[in-house]
Parts: C-alpha cells; structure tokens; sequence
C-alpha cells in the first residue's frame, strides 16, 4: 500500500511536489512577493534609485518576507506536525500564496478598490483542502505579508482577516457546496458592516463610508466564484480530497458502493454501521468525521471478491471454510485486503480513502485459524507470520477510529441477548487488545482520547443492542420453546 500511495502522490500531485517541503515553500514565498513588490513600480522606489540605499529596500523586503514565511512554516511544523507527511500540502499553500498575490497585483493594475482582497476566498480553500487552525494562520501571514506592498494598508489586514473568519466559522461543517455559498453571503455581511463602523468612527460620511461597504461587499461573491471555480483543479493536482469529494463518494450509487451492496449485502450493512460509529468518535476527538464515515464504508470492499467466506453474508448457507484448511480460509481472510487496494487503484478513490482498507486491520492475527491450524498440524510447524494481515498499522486518528470501530461492531454483533454490561465489557475488551498488539502504536491518539472513544462506541451499541422488551406473544413463544427442548432432553434421556 506504501508504494501505491507513493506512486499516487508522484501522478496527481507532481506540480506541487517541485515546490514541495518546508523550505521550498519559503522560498517560493520569500520569491514571489519579493518580485510582485518590485514589478509594480512602487511610489518610493525613484527615492532610493541609483544610491546604496537603493539595495536596502530589497533587501528588508525579502528579510520580512522570508521572517514571515520560515514563521508561519514553524507553526505548522510544531502546531500541525501532520502536514509534513505530503510535500504536495506546502505546494498547495505556495500555489495559493502566489494566487493571492498575483491577483492582488492584477486587482491593483485594474484600479479595483483595495478593499476587494482575495484573502478570505483563499482562506475557504485553505480550509476545504486542510483544516481551519492552517487557514487561520495563513490568513494572518498572507496579510503581513499584504502590508508591504505599497497599495494595501492596514484597513486590508483587519477587514480581510475579520472576513476570512466569518468564512471559517461558516465552513465548521461542510456537508454541500452550498455552504461555500453561505459563508460567501457572511463574508460579505461581516466585511461591509466592519467597514461601514470603521469609516465613520474615522469621522468619514455616510455616502463615502457606505460606498467603501459595497466595495468590501464584493470580496464575498469573489471568495464564492473563486473557491467552486479553483476548487476541481487544485484538487486534481494536489491529489488533496475536498469535503465535496467524499460526500461524492459517500453516495450509495458510487458504483463501488452499489457492488458491495449487491454482493455483499452483509458487509454493507457493516460498514454503515462502522460509518456511523467512526463518525461519533470522530467528532469527539477533534478527528475528521467526514473522511472516517467514506473511508468505514469503503474499508471491507475487498470481500466482493468472494463474498460468502465471511460470515455476515452466509445468512443461513453452509459455512465455506468447513470445507477447506484453515492455512486456506487464513488466505483467504487476509485476501479481502489486497483485493481490496485493487480494485481502490481501479475505481481511482483517492489515497486518504484508500488507506482504510489496508489499516483497518493492521498487522493482527487471523486468531481463530491460527489455532484451529496449530490443533490440526501441531503448534510447532505453524507461524504466526502465516496468520497475521500484511499491515501497515494506523498511522492517523482517522484510520486508528476506523480499526477500533471495526473490531466492536463485528464482535458486539455476535453477542446473544447482551446486557449493557457485557456490551461495555466487550467493547474494552477489543479496544485494549488492539494497544496491547501494539496496533495503534503509530496512530497519534491519547489515551484520553480512546477513553471518549469507548464512551462514544458504549452510548451507540447500547441504542443498538440493547435488551428489547417482550411482548406477550413473544414471551409465550419463548416458553413453548422452551417447553419442547424440555421434552426433546427428557425423551432422548428416558431412551438412553
């Protein structure tokens, strides 16, 4: 799986990866507005042309550039160690950062307002491709960075960033486009109301002030049109899934989707399930909720392939490993995960998708055969090499959700008549013995956070397999039940 996501990353994100990594992203940065400044002739330059001045005013401007670009890099590198895993994401900020400033340049070449700044619509896709605390501390660098060039002022800082924030609360939860539509229609309340107090607490009229309010107004149906219409194309070549992307692929007639339910209709009802248990976890925890719920319903697409070797889709039909070994059902088992990366590779999903399917079992043992092996052919000639999945374990909270809410749903699904007890018992159970493998050692999750977890698995499983009350025809069924295995035992003893 390493290297389908390696070679993944190499195709759809190349572009970005030639600017990939923390210190090509700050020399883009330090670069790009370093040129932008210069080309656009700025009123002060003919002061210090032709004198050794003149080599000072570049060379303050790339020092706080570059100041400002290595600053916000080490907020990522300590805040969001994450990001470091794909060169591809410092890429995606470098493209954006040159967006925002080429058209800031253009804007300021077609005599736009100043007011009218790209900075919140690039702060929505910053947020849709990686997360709201990133796009908070772009947002706050891109319009540092804004105060050097000669057009902008400190107007452009405050009311750019109040209205990148107004996005940014808007987009908390993305479940459609039309809630980049929304946070447009914010950008454009916050921006021209703050403009409009600002102007007049400034002792400007009311007609200068308003007119400076539309023109605010306007940077919220940039932001819309600017983020719908970018938003394919970044994500093409980042190779970075968009909120819009999963909720594509979390439709039931994703073709994926419609031949696991076809063909395995148990698993499909599993991985629901899952879904909606990964989500709840996910949520508690600060994780992703969206990426666990698409990549719970993709993780077990791998047993379409044989569909009626795993026990939620015999419904009633002779169980298939009766007749073959258990070295042959273990195979078998383990199979569904690289069958499952091939046909991940042949529906293209995306690599964060993808990763589900190998992680959700990591490295852990095909325990049930593994013994049945060891009674069969003797302990000595079996490996536990031969009975374990080919990994790799977890390595985020997403996929780490995704195992753990895999293991107690199958588990408490097999439970008969549980109590709520028993439920909590079990779902501790299957929890512990995934650290105690050492299964999530390599995913970043607390053990505060697997404590929500469990607490989050224990409310849902009890909602769904909890004792049921019985009514009196069920309960008059139960006892004739009863009363026949009662004659059954008492007529076969009397034979004996």
């Amino acid at each position: 799986m390493a290297e389908i996501a390696h070679e993944h990353e190499v195709q759809i994100s190349r572009p970005f990866r030639l600017v990939g990594g923390p210190g090509g992203f700050a020399a883009l940065v330090a670069l790009v507005v370093w040129g932008l400044m210069l080309s656009g002739v700025p009123s002060w330059w003919p002061a210090f042309a032709g004198g050794t001045a003149s080599l000072l005013v570049p060379a303050a401007l790339l020092l706080a550039v570059t100041c400002t670009g290595a600053g916000f890099v080490h907020v990522l590198r300590t805040h969001e160690p994450a990001i470091q895993h794909t060169h591809a994401r410092y890429g995606l900020l470098g493209a954006l950062t040159v967006g925002v400033f080429g058209l800031v340049a253009v804007l300021s070449h077609l005599g736009a307002p100043t007011l009218v700044t790209p900075l919140p619509a690039a702060a929505i896709m910053v947020s849709l491709f990686l997360n709201q605390r990133i796009a908070l501390a772009a947002v706050l660098a891109w319009g540092l960075l804004l105060q050097a060039l000669p057009a902008q002022g400190a107007d452009v800082l405050i009311i750019g960033s109040l209205g990148s924030w107004a996005a940014l609360h808007a987009l908390r939860r993305v479940r459609e486009r039309w809630d980049v539509g929304r946070a447009g229609f914010r950008v454009a309340a916050v921006m021209a109301v703050s403009t409009l107090l600002m102007m007049l607490l400034r002792g400007r009229g009311l007609d200068d002030a308003g007119l400076s309010a539309v023109h605010a107004a306007l940077s919220g149906p940039m932001a819309v049109v600017l983020a719908v219409g970018v938003l394919p194309y970044l994500e093409k070549l980042s190779g970075i899934v968009t909120p819009f992307t999963l909720l594509e692929l979390a439709n039931p007639a994703q073709p994926l989707l419609r031949t696991l339910l076809l063909k395995a209709p148990g698993t499909y009802h599993h991985s629901i399930l899952v879904g909606n248990l990964g989500e709840a976890a996910a949520e508690a925890v600060g994780a992703d909720p969206l990426l666990v719920r698409v990549g719970a319903y993709y993780h077990d697409v791998g047993k379409t392939k044989r569909p009626y070797f795993f026990i939620e889709n015999q419904q009633g039909m002779p169980n298939q490993h009766d007749q073959i070994s258990p070295r042959l059902s273990a195979l078998v088992i383990t199979a569904h995960v690289r069958e499952g990366i091939e046909l991940a590779r042949e529906h293209r999903l995306p690599e964060q998708v993808a990763a589900f399917i190998p992680t959700h079992h990591g490295c852990s043992l095909v325990s049930y055969f593994f013994h049945q092996a060891k009674e069969a052919e003797g302990g000595e000639e079996v490996l536990e090499e031969h009975f374990r999945y080919p990994g790799p374990r977890p390595t985020t909270k997403e996929t780490a959700i995704v195992m753990l809410a895999d293991g107690v749903e199958a588990t408490c699904r097999t439970l008969t008549r549980p109590s709520p007890e028993q439920i909590e018992a079990t779902i501790r159970r299957i929890v512990q013995k995934r650290v105690d493998e050492g299964e999530l050692s390599e995913a970043p999750l607390t053990l505060a956070e697997i404590e929500v977890i469990i607490g989050v698995f224990n409310r849902i499983l009890q909602g769904l397999y909890h004792q049921r009350i019985e009514y009196p025809d069920q309960l008059l069924e139960r006892e004739e039940r009863a009363r026949r295995e009662d004659r059954r035992r008492l007529g076969g003893s009397t034979r004996a």
